[in-house]
C-alpha cells in the first residue's frame, strides 16, 4: 500500500508541476524554486514507489519459497 501511495503522490506532483509551469508562463512569473521542489518531490516519490514495489516482489518470492518448501530446492 505504501508503494501505491507514493506512486499516487508522484503523479499528483507531476500534475501540479504542469499547472505551475503553465501558470508561470501565463502570469509571466519566475517560480523556478517551486518547479524544482515539485519536480524533485515527484521523482523522489517515484523512486520510493519503485523500491517499495521491488520489496513487495521480494516478500512475495520469499513467501512462495516457504510455500513450496522442499519442492523449490529440488527444481534448481
Amino acid at each position: 500500500k505504501f508503494g501505491l501511495a507514493l506512486a499516487s503522490v508522484s503523479v499528483l506532483l507531476a500534475a501540479l508541476l504542469v499547472i505551475l509551469v503553465f501558470a508561470a508562463a501565463l502570469l509571466e512569473k519566475d517560480c523556478a524554486l517551486f518547479v524544482i521542489v515539485t519536480f524533485s518531490g515527484s521523482l523522489l516519490c517515484l523512486v520510493g514507489a519503485v523500491l517499495a514495489f521491488l520489496y513487495d516482489i521480494h516478500l512475495s518470492l520469499v513467501a512462495l519459497k516457504l510455500e513450496l518448501g522442499d519442492k523449490f530446492s529440488d527444481a534448481g
